[in-house]
């Protein structure tokens, strides 16, 4: 039996040796990330002396010009007996890169197209002057911003100055997703690179506010993790196509997913023009509620009240009325006695979520819509012509 002091010594010792075990691995740690940090200076330099500084365009590149087999079992990793999950991964893994800016900021992207564009969300590469891009096999590559949509937090890449061809992953239909579905998310959440985490679709249909203050809308809720670094990761179904992005993790078991409806809205323009133009009508709404029902004599309470119209936009010009009577609903004052919207091309509208989600995958500048509005108790048409939202 050990003695107490010879116990306490031999603690002592124990603590001694971790303590020091731990201080060295966390300086060993942060000379890593110094050299790490200094190589990526001296890329940039390199990258700029080479005069590498204008977007790189690649026009007619389409997933419609690819064929790309889902699920491949003549793969020597893959057997028809494992798990979704191993197959999905082993099937994908090599589409998926890891990415750093010279901002500090990282995430994750994935291979679009045979001509080496990368998609990821723009929120990782904003205001990003040089772009490492990392793959499976820790090969690093350069890549520059082709194109950036700050209202859809999209953004594509193209890899610079490498012979490497990469595989692109084919892109599913978003709309065909069932809440409870299983899902899979793939990205480097904390830089833990080649992550992959499941669940089921939890929700369709949400908003959730872009950097530029407008609503993205018909975000795909999932309960798969995301977290910091799977930003731009693709989000697979159990065929292994890509239905959403991760965007942003909103809480423990609450992730939210740009759909791959937008991806095949936007993109396309993204790498043609480098930029892609949203549908504006120019007017800010409030969801009816019985307040407001029972103030201004309405039946239901359902529609959109207006009570802002911006100058010169098409509401404007389609003569869209705000109310000059003042409804006080908690410490908030609001514009009543204005249109109402109840139906959009006929669809009925309950509130501005069905407004936002309709105009965002129906619509786009130049097309018209009518609209179908309550005025002074009367129930009239006013027809538009979509405009094109003004820059952020």
């Amino acid at each position: 039996m050990l003695s107490n002091n010879t116990r306490a010594v031999s603690l002592g010792l124990v603590l001694i040796l971790l303590v020091g075990t731990f201080g060295y691995v966390y300086t060993l740690q942060s000379q890593i990330q110094t050299l790490s940090d200094e190589v990526m200076d001296l890329q940039l330099e390199v990258w700029n002396l080479e005069g590498k500084n204008s977007p790189v365009n690649s026009l007619n590149s389409t997933q419609s010009d690819i064929e790309i087999p889902v699920i491949n079992y003549e793969d020597p990793e893959i057997t028809p007996s494992d798990p979704i999950a191993v197959v999905l991964y082993e099937s994908v893994k090599k589409s998926i890169v890891s990415i750093r800016t010279d901002k500090g900021s990282s995430g994750t992207g994935w291979v679009y197209d045979n001509n080496n564009h990368i998609i990821t969300n723009y929120h990782v590469i904003q205001d990003a002057e040089f772009i490492e891009i990392m793959l499976s096999d820790k090969t690093l590559l350069q890549a520059q911003i082709v194109g950036e949509d700050i209202y859809s937090d999209l953004a594509i890449l193209k890899i610079i100055n490498s012979n490497t061809i990469l595989t692109p992953i084919k892109i599913g239909d978003s709309n065909e997703l069932k809440v409870g579905e299983q899902v899979f998310a793939i990205g480097n959440p904390f830089t833990l690179s080649g992550s992959i985490t499941s669940g089921i679709v939890s929700q369709k249909g949400r908003l959730f506010p872009s950097l530029a203050g407008y609503q993205i809308s018909n975000m795909i809720q999932i309960d798969a993790a995301i977290n910091p670094g799977n930003s731009g990761g693709p989000v697979l179904n159990t065929k292994g196509e890509v239905i959403g992005i991760s965007s942003v993790g909103v809480a423990p078991g609450v992730g939210l997913a740009i759909p791959s409806h937008r991806i095949n809205k936007v993109v396309p323009d993204l790498i043609s023009n480098g930029f892609h133009e949203h549908p504006w009508l120019g007017i800010a709404g409030y969801n009816v509620n019985p307040a407001i029902a029972n103030a201004i004599e309405l039946d239901d309470v359902i529609g959109i009240l207006i009570v802002n119209v911006a100058d010169n936009s098409p509401a404007s010009i389609a003569g869209f009325l705000v109310g000059q009577d003042t409804l006080r609903i908690g410490s908030n004052d609001f514009p009543i006695g204005g249109d109402v919207i109840i139906s959009i091309d006929n669809i009925p509208t309950r509130n501005m979520d069905d407004l936002i989600s309709y105009m965002d995958i129906n619509k786009s500048p130049g097309d018209s819509v009518t609209f179908e509005i309550i005025r002074g108790g009367e129930v009239i048409d006013l027809n538009l012509t979509v405009g094109v939202r003004p820059p952020p």
